[in-house]
């Protein structure tokens, strides 16, 4: 585990894509906080993954406006994730 003194400074910044986002982190420019699992699409030695200590975990939830017309598809999955 990397103590405080031990993180690099890194610029603040927002992605919605961590293949966006891993190109600074390779180059040196940035960290990145992401969600475990995400870094394993992009093997290369100048990533890694380290977890937070202790753990954080997070929900998710799906949401769309009520009455509104929806496509078949999006009917279909929202089926689906109910079933769930």
């Amino acid at each position: 585990m990397l103590t405080k003194e031990e993180l690099p400074a890194c610029p603040v910044a927002t992605h919605d894509l961590f293949s966006n986002g891993v190109h600074l982190v390779e180059n040196g420019l940035g960290c990145a906080v992401c969600v475990s699992g995400t870094i394993a699409a992009h093997n290369n030695d100048k990533v890694r993954f380290v977890p937070f200590e202790p753990k954080k975990t997070s929900g998710c939830v799906l949401i769309w406006k009520k009455n509104s017309v929806l496509s078949v598809p999006v009917t279909l999955f929202i089926q689906q994730l109910t079933m769930l």
